[in-house]
């Protein structure tokens, strides 16, 4: 099974004040876990998180640990926005309708036949016509 995380599974997964966390943390671990698992994310991915993570926490630790978290898993493959897939990720934003970099993530699914794996509404609305989004918690019960 091929999945595109979004950033928020990440972000959310470390910050204990979010109220979903007890989620994303179970879907990391499920990841972790399935040797039948291959996770494709963009660069942008990492930026995203760990800017997210040093604004809330403003420690390097932390920061340090989460990158090579997120970078240790086997299975992991990470995608260079070069021009190529910058302009599939415009595609997606002009089609879709789309943020920029929730395009970049449309993008990084579609070019891996992946699953995207996200609570974000206005992805899960406006990009289901172009690839399969799920919700964190769905994707766990299909899993079950």
């Amino acid at each position: 099974m091929n999945l595109t995380l979004d950033a928020n599974i990440w972000v959310g997964a470390f910050d204990p004040g979010d109220s979903r966390q007890p989620i994303y943390k179970k879907v990391l671990k499920d990841i972790f876990l399935s040797p039948d698992i291959t996770v494709f994310s963009p660069y942008l991915m990492e930026v995203e998180v760990l800017a997210s993570m040093a604004r809330k926490f403003r420690g390097t630790g932390e920061i340090k640990n989460l990158k090579h978290l997120m970078r240790s898993h086997p299975r992991h493959h990470w995608f260079v926005l070069d021009y190529k897939f910058a302009q599939e990720a415009a595609r997606c934003a002009t089609t879709l309708f789309l943020r920029g970099a929730d395009a970049v993530y449309v993008a990084t699914a579609l070019s891996n036949n992946s699953t995207l794996v996200t609570f974000d509404r206005e992805i899960i609305d406006r990009a289901s016509s172009a690839v399969d989004v799920i919700k964190p918690d769905q994707w766990l019960e299909m899993r079950a």
